[in-house]
């Protein structure tokens, strides 16, 4: 995933240009989402009536004809600089912008890594039947899928990364909190509800962070400058989702969640001076 999330990432951007890349991501992320839908549907009705092998089966020729797609699509960029290519990403860290900008992609994405864990325990401890548990996703990768689209609505990618991540971190701290005061049906209810506010803040974030990487990344680097982003939080998640499994309660956890949050909002604030003075 770390090597196909930057190379299409950056093929988009230079096919298309970063004239409409709030608009690019926007599309990328909805229609991303919108299969999550799709593959919730399809995989539930297969297990449920065909049994587990067939989903195997089925994803594994969409992975088949999505490489023959890839194939056919044109190389842009060609630029013959394979064994410089690493020296120069590392280099990227020097410019205290890419290197800011990679710290809160790192908060946020060890978020994530526990918050897409602690969900479905979260919720069955509040006593949400798990047989729900289905249609809870599907209301929430729909719930992403829209807040990536109504990401291209916002004037200011900078405002609306703000407010994604505010308002996450709001949230986060509010479940946490519904958790130690009145773990009830009613309260899975609440907490229901700001899961799927957050799931539109986390799918905006996921267009506004493409597009303000891509703004500081040069072409000639990009697919493997954010394949390299990817890998790394992938290592992060691997060693801090066991760590924070292993600490304390629910409710500590999305306490941790917020921490991270507030931190990726504190960082984004000094990455928006630096932005800023860059175009003074």
């Amino acid at each position: 995933m770390a090597f196909i999330s930057g190379s299409l990432e950056a093929w988009a951007v230079d096919t298309f240009g970063k004239a409409n890349l709030k608009e690019l991501f926007s599309s990328m992320g909805t229609l991303k989402n919108v299969g999550g839908v799709v593959a919730s549907i399809l995989a539930g009705a297969l297990v449920k009536y065909l049994g587990l092998k067939w989903p195997l089966l089925v994803s594994g020729i969409l992975s088949v004809l999505s490489t023959v797609i890839l194939l056919s699509l044109k190389n842009n960029r060609g630029h013959p600089e394979g064994r410089t290519i690493i020296r120069k990403n590392l280099q990227m860290f020097k410019d205290a912008r890419f290197s800011t900008l990679v710290l809160v992609i790192l908060l946020v994405s060890s978020m994530l890594s526990v918050f897409f864990v602690i969900w479905p325990l979260t919720l069955k401890d509040a006593g949400l039947y798990e047989s729900l548990f289905g249609i809870v996703y599907f209301l929430l990768m729909t719930s992403m899928a829209v807040g990536s689209y109504l990401a291209r609505r916002v004037s200011n990618e900078i405002n609306g990364m703000r407010t994604s991540l505010l308002g996450s971190a709001a949230i986060t701290l509010t479940i946490a909190f519904l958790l130690k005061v009145s773990p009830t049906k009613l309260t899975a209810v609440f907490i229901l509800g700001f899961r799927v506010i957050l799931e539109i803040l986390i799918g905006a974030y996921y267009v506004f962070i493409a597009h303000l990487r891509n703004s500081v990344i040069p072409s000639k680097i990009r697919a493997s400058a954010i394949s390299m982003i990817s890998l790394m939080n992938s290592g992060v998640e691997m060693v801090i989702l066991p760590l924070f499994l292993a600490l304390g309660d629910l409710s500590l956890k999305w306490v941790i969640c917020s921490t991270l949050l507030v931190s990726g909002v504190l960082v984004f604030e000094l990455w928006k001076t630096m932005y800023i003075q860059t175009f003074d």
